[in-house]
């Protein structure tokens, strides 16, 4: 159980990182 909460919090992390890279991404062009 703590292995499953603890990839979904990897997933979610790594989601939210490459949101930020898009974010960024688009904000230098």
């Amino acid at each position: 159980m703590a292995l499953f909460l603890y990839c979904l919090l990897i997933s979610f992390s790594n989601i939210e990182s490459q949101y930020f890279l898009k974010n960024s991404w688009s904000y230098f062009k």
